[in-house]
């Protein structure tokens, strides 16, 4: 199975040839493929050892939204073992930029995660020699878990979810994908419904555990502006409606540029928070050519003339928790396009109203959670989402009260972080290599 896999890589990358350099040369892989290939000593973003005596847990998290969901394991995983060295790993440059603003108090190396190719693999690993490695959602590469098996070295899959797009498409592939779930020696899923689909992959039943969503404890952002003086820092007026339009892609922007038309009278500010912030720029100029007065808020300061701005575009990364702090109204993107819809759990512990469109699949289980506790609206077109939207801008009670359901749904599933450290510190004592 391993030889077939990797036979098929090989024949992949030569196909691939032609392409390697106009891939490698672009604005996301120039500065970071050396790194995944283990050829820079894995010494980016290099903190020195807190006890090189002990072995680190190897924490994983592909991008971004992973990184974020690891805070809370690290920082309990600091707090009950502080001689365990950590280290934190991404797959793109947004996730080692969190990373490294996040984390690098807590850890002993923040690093790229290698590619799926045994030499790098190999040179990576030897080079961490963790006692432990734990993967954050995803990111689940067979050389690698492979790789680790044969040394011994444990490895964990937590805050595990599957979509039914996922199950199926993992079904197609039989016995291999089978043969991969079970290198974990646990995988803490988010939800029972979760758990259950990795057991039709034919993953043992004693690997597999309910633990909850980790993102349900995800700390408070670190703002140093309260919400109020952020408003005077960005010069938006205290009595101005804001509307966070938070990760959308491709395509969603031009919910922006009907909310404006549709609202125009009550003169929200439409906050867009694209989900790839290099899109920054696209998303200006198709707002600006719809007639709307837009800035970028790398560029925002405050300035009188700055107060009848119709839009302001987010081009930075690590801002969107903080953002939501500002919101009256919230809309979740990825959910109008065939994305699966992104985390609602960040404005759901800002206390905010929030909506979202149609898919959600990604998230299913603390958006029907919230939908039922009365937090969140799910709507079936724009159209929709614009009559909400002026409602609840407009009905201050409605407003809040939505904002406190959707906090006591946080409130009551708190816990996943705990007890999925609680696995890891048995995992290492089973290995004997506790401290």
């Amino acid at each position: 199975m391993i030889l077939i896999y990797n036979l098929l890589l090989f024949f992949g990358i030569l196909l691939a040839l032609p392409l390697l350099p106009a891939i490698f040369s672009g604005p996301k892989r120039r500065r970071i493929w050396r790194h995944r290939l283990g050829m820079h000593d894995n010494a980016h973003g290099f903190i020195a050892d807190k006890n090189k005596h002990v072995r680190p847990v190897w924490i994983h998290a592909l991008s971004v939204g992973e990184v974020l969901s690891a805070e809370p394991l690290i920082t309990r995983l600091v707090r009950q073992h502080p001689h365990r060295p950590i280290v934190v790993s991404a797959s793109t440059r947004s996730g080692m930029q969190i990373a490294k603003r996040r984390f690098v108090h807590h850890t002993s190396r923040i690093i790229y995660f290698p590619y799926d190719l045994p030499c790098s693999i190999r040179r990576v690993v030897q080079h961490v020699n963790p006692a432990l490695v734990v993967i954050v959602e995803t990111d689940i590469w067979p050389n690698f878990l492979w790789y680790l098996q044969k040394q011994g070295i444990p490895v964990m899959l937590v805050n595990a979810r599957l979509s039914d797009r996922s199950l199926r498409a993992c079904q197609l592939l039989g016995n291999f994908v089978q043969r991969v779930f079970n290198t974990f020696v646990c995988i803490a899923a988010q939800s029972p419904t979760d758990a259950a689909r990795y057991r039709q992959l034919g993953v043992l039943p004693s690997k597999v555990a309910v633990t909850g969503n980790v993102k349900f404890d995800l700390p408070d952002p670190d703002r140093p502006l309260s919400g109020d003086d952020l408003r005077r820092h960005l010069g938006i007026q205290v009595q101005r409606k804001v509307l966070v339009l938070g990760s959308v892609h491709q395509g969603e922007e031009r919910i922006a540029s009907v909310l404006w038309q549709r609202l125009g009278r009550y003169r929200p500010l439409l906050i867009v928070v694209p989900r790839d912030p290099t899109r920054a720029g696209k998303v200006y100029r198709k707002l600006c050519d719809q007639g709307m007065t837009v800035r970028i808020l790398s560029d925002w300061k405050y300035n009188p003339t700055y107060r009848d701005s119709d839009a302001l575009v987010v081009d930075t990364i690590g801002m969107l928790r903080t953002l939501y702090s500002l919101a009256d109204v919230v809309f979740v993107g990825g959910t109008f396009v065939a994305e699966g819809g992104h985390n609602p759990l960040e404005p759901a512990a800002a206390g905010k109203a929030i909506l979202f469109g149609p898919d959600m699949r990604d998230f299913r289980d603390s958006a029907e959670q919230l939908i039922e506790k009365g937090g969140a609206i799910r709507v079936s077109s724009v159209e929709t989402l614009c009559v909400h939207a002026e409602y609840l801008l407009t009905a201050f009670n409605e407003r809040q009260a939505m904002g406190g359901h959707a906090q006591l749904v946080i409130n009551e599933n708190k816990g996943a972080a705990d007890r999925v450290v609680a696995i890891m510190t048995a995992v290492l004592q089973a290995q004997g290599k506790a401290p």
